[in-house]
């Protein structure tokens, strides 16, 4: 009997990889209609492989997957531009692992939530395309953090916050913003990840 397996499209993150035999990967991808999964690639490491360059650490993309009997594998992918200006920055790329690290510690598995990857995403593309001091940075990385624990549920939020929490955009106004509340915004923080137990 032919089984026919249903192709998931999605957009996804590519949060980090590890080998697997001599050509193939798993990769861990934050997608936008199935949650976090890990989907394996085969031949993915072979120079000839069409998937190799879009599979990057920390890309963006649009991916079709199916769903075997243990695991998803990758059919297809399409690589998405928007965040190309992370990559021209050492101190980007090391905030944005530092993101794709703690995304994959807070969440346990597959479940759907789309508000907290438009949020990552939204974020990514915030910094991808404005250019920032050193200072800046560690602010846009602190408030990112912040957004990311508020939309899984981690915090409670100040009333004055709201502007920094509220809606689904990132704005060039955000950032300043956060050096009045930097001090307790950093406690708040450290707070949640340490009560988060991970």
């Amino acid at each position: 009997m032919l089984i026919m397996y249903h192709t998931h499209t999605t957009e996804a993150f590519v949060l980090g990889s590890r080998d697997s035999g001599e050509a193939n990967k798993y990769y861990f991808l934050l997608t936008r209609e199935l949650g976090l999964v890990s989907a394996f690639a085969q031949g993915v490491r072979e120079l000839k492989s069409k998937l190799r360059y879009s599979l990057a650490e920390f890309a963006y993309i649009k991916i079709s997957l199916v769903r075997g009997k243990e695991k998803w594998r990758v059919t297809n992918v399409v690589a998405l531009h928007e965040l190309e200006g992370i990559g021209k920055s050492r101190e980007k790329m090391k905030v944005t692992a530092k993101l794709a690290g703690l995304i994959r510690r807070l969440i346990g598995g597959e479940e759907e939530d789309t508000e907290l990857f438009d949020e990552f995403i939204f974020s990514l593309k915030f910094l991808a395309s404005h250019d920032l001091s050193i200072k800046s940075l560690h602010d846009y990385e602190l408030l990112a953090v912040l957004r990311i624990l508020d939309k899984l549920g981690y915090i409670s939020p100040r009333e004055n916050w709201l502007t920094m929490l509220g809606g689904g955009l990132w704005e060039g106004e955000t950032l300043p913003n956060i050096e009045k509340e930097h001090k307790i915004l950093l406690a708040t923080v450290n707070e949640s990840l340490y009560h988060s137990q991970l």
